[in-house]
């Protein structure tokens, strides 16, 4: 069962006003900054050379003290486990990448991080950004567009590898579609992408912005608005990757996503997989959500899909 109340309060803070083979075997030096309540950066000195300036933050610095964006991913990755296509994970509005590592003992979530490893991979093969790094635990899509494409490019030239699977929650998966609206040629280095409760065609918590006096994210993301019309104007699914989504379905899990708008993280093409009366946090961290696109990265193994544009069959 969900624990509403642990996840209302995690919501609190994660939507703010809203709401290969070529893997090297050596890790290099590695340099840490873990705050309190903070992002974290946790990369290789080499790997933090790579790293775009945070769009957000305009050059002021962030907790870890210089511009950059902030996350963790890289390490050593035996021979034996080699092989595996490196995994970028993209977190939501708010967020940033240690929830992808976050430990809730006893809680309703697990620790993406450490379940992937003990499925197989290794440090080298995981990787998440956080492109809140400034810490203003509010954004919106078109401005983190850049972050997200440069992260991503970064780490497939230090990996020397040519595609990467992709790990999407919330605002991640329409900031990461814009990204590729903008820069075409990043669906070809996406072997498989993960869209986990993303505003395909907008979220409940939108509706009414206008009158509400709320910017940025909702003139995006409202549902009807002219910014997803034109997203949505080339395809759900462009050809490159493989596509899955994960939502709740029935309009009375996700907060996000009620009544008329259940259907809305949807992508047409993808394999849509409803995980019905699931709240919009355990879309992305519960252990049966995460067994599930940890399958779809690893092994290209699919759940049932559901149809288009129908509600998932379950009773209501």
């Amino acid at each position: 069962m969900v624990n509403r109340g642990f996840t209302a309060a995690v919501a609190v803070l994660a939507w703010g006003f809203l709401l290969s083979s070529g893997i090297p075997a050596a890790a290099d030096h590695w340099e840490s900054y873990v705050g309190p309540g903070e992002p974290t950066r946790d990369f290789s000195a080499a790997f933090q050379e790579l790293l775009p300036i945070d769009s957000q933050s305009k050059g002021a610095a962030t907790p870890w003290g210089d511009p950059r964006i902030g996350g963790w991913g890289g390490g050593p990755c035996p021979a034996a486990q080699r092989g595996q296509t490196p995994v970028v994970f993209v977190h939501g509005n708010g967020g940033h990448a240690g929830h992808w590592s976050l430990e809730v003992p006893d809680g309703p979530w697990v620790n993406v991080r450490q379940h992937f490893l003990d499925a197989g991979y290794c440090p080298r093969q995981l990787w998440a950004m956080s492109y809140d790094g400034a810490g203003s635990y509010s954004t919106y899509d078109d401005v983190n567009v850049p972050d997200v494409y440069l992260f991503i490019k970064a780490v497939r030239q230090y990996l020397d590898v040519r595609k990467v699977d992709v790990v999407a929650h919330s605002l991640g998966v329409t900031v990461f579609r814009k990204a590729a609206f903008v820069h075409p040629g990043l669906y070809k280095h996406v072997r498989r992408f993960v869209a986990i409760a993303g505003a395909t065609e907008g979220t409940t918590t939108c509706r009414g912005s206008a009158e509400r006096g709320l910017l940025h994210v909702c003139d995006e993301v409202a549902p009807g608005a002219k910014w997803l019309a034109e997203l949505n104007s080339i395809g759900h699914t462009p050809r490159g990757p493989d596509y899955m989504t994960l939502y709740d379905g029935t309009g009375v899990g996700d907060d996000f996503y009620l009544g008329p708008d259940a259907l809305s993280p949807q992508l047409r093409g993808a394999c849509n997989h409803a995980m019905p009366f699931t709240d919009h946090f355990s879309l992305g961290w519960s252990p049966g959500a995460v067994e599930v696109y940890l399958a779809f990265v690893r092994e290209g193994t699919l759940p049932a899909c559901d149809p288009y544009g129908q509600p998932p069959d379950v009773a209501m």
